[in-house]
């Protein structure tokens, strides 16, 4: 029976593992990197949507509406002028 394997050339076989693992490395690292990164952007604006849906996005527009409210309170009441009184009457220091 002939042996249908070819000749076996040690210099071209450490080349082709050598080739063989770099193109292993950038399939794993560049290719698979950049498929996970889309993935995880599309499922980052799919949380984004989804607490729009929920009604996350009101209850932060509220706070942040009562927290405008708060601070043009304490404008109105003069309280940023009485505590900005009360750090320099200690002669300057923080």
């Amino acid at each position: 029976m002939a042996d249908s394997t070819p000749p076996s050339h040690p210099e071209r076989q450490g080349l082709s593992r050598r080739v063989g693992g770099m193109v292993a490395a950038i399939d794993r690292f560049v290719v698979d990197g950049m498929i996970n990164t889309v993935g995880f952007l599309v499922f980052a604006a799919a949380e984004g949507l989804r607490s729009l849906e929920t009604g996350k996005a009101q209850l932060a527009l509220l706070g942040a509406l009562a927290l405008l409210v708060v601070t043009l309170v304490a404008v109105m009441l003069g309280l940023p002028n009485f505590w900005m009184g009360a750090l320099t009457a200690g002669g300057g220091r923080c």
